[in-house]
């Protein structure tokens, strides 16, 4: 498994969206599609979904694997909008509802990236500079303000041109769905990380890690492989490959040859056993 794929996909792919509630059960039922788009302009998906249930209270847990980027007009299952329905609280890793429109958040969040006193995007670029300045100005992704940022706000620019490239845009992801209803319909919504902490992360990836996600990103073989990578990504979860997912978590096979391992390891702990983590610890 490619490792720029690996980081593409910690970016993509969230680990869990929860819907709770206590109580009240889903339906099972069809894929809905009853509105007034019609069928061939829509994007029917099947993504990972779990049920856990508490028999000493009733409490019931739903579990939706999200996507960060989709397609206009995706269509999820009845099983899955009735267990929206059914709930009171959604929990996501981040409000990115409440987060896009909180902008001054967002830029104190952000000064998390910026590069240390005396140093530029340059001194860790080295001698791939050039050639990553060329290749994002080609691209039309290249400001001067970027200098100021180390290697992984490039990578998260890169990310989204890659995802928008591929044909997925950031506004049909699961979580601006699930999140943007849920505050239409007034349901309590759990922030499991916060904005900060995620910024933070980011910040402590290994920076060779953070280099590579660049550099192995650019020209334009690698940078249709990646447009492949995240493709696959997006079928495996809009159909609930389990085989196709599992190799993505599978840090044992992960690594490549030419990383350094303690740097990837550190990668991944961050990245998905600590948040991984975390995250069961909410759902209980």
């Amino acid at each position: 498994m490619n490792k720029v794929f690996k980081t593409v996909t910690a970016a993509v792919l969230s680990c869990v969206m929860l819907t709770s509630c206590a109580g009240k059960t889903a339906e099972s039922g069809s894929t809905a599609t009853s509105d007034s788009t019609s069928s061939a302009e829509k994007t029917v998906v099947t993504p990972p979904f779990w049920v856990v249930e508490d028999a000493k209270t009733g409490g019931t847990l739903y579990l939706l694997g999200s996507m960060h980027v989709g397609k206009p007009n995706t269509v999820y299952p009845d099983y899955v909008m009735n267990a929206y329905e059914a709930c009171d609280t959604v929990a996501a890793e981040l409000d990115t509802v409440a987060a896009n429109q909180d902008l001054q958040a967002a830029m104190d969040a952000a000064e998390l990236l910026l590069c240390p006193d005396g140093k530029t995007a340059k001194d860790y670029f080295g001698d791939k500079y050039d050639e990553v300045v060329e290749f994002y100005t080609e691209k039309g992704m290249y400001y001067s303000a970027m200098e100021m940022y180390i290697p992984y706000y490039w990578a998260s620019l890169l990310t989204v041109q890659i995802a928008s490239d591929a044909g997925f845009d950031a506004n049909s992801g699961t979580e601006p769905y699930f999140l943007g209803k849920a505050h239409e319909d007034g349901k309590t919504i759990v922030e499991i990380e916060s904005m900060e902490e995620q910024y933070e992360m980011m910040a402590n990836i290994p920076m060779d890690i953070q280099v590579s996600s660049v550099t192995d990103c650019i020209g334009d073989t690698n940078y249709l492989l990646q447009q492949g990578s995240m493709q696959l990504l997006y079928s495996a979860w809009s159909t609930f490959d389990e085989a196709t997912l599992e190799s993505l978590n599978d840090s044992g096979t992960a690594i490549p040859p030419e990383a350094n391992a303690e740097s990837y390891e550190k990668y991944f702990d961050l990245m998905y056993f600590d948040r991984q983590q975390k995250m069961g610890e909410a759902a209980v």
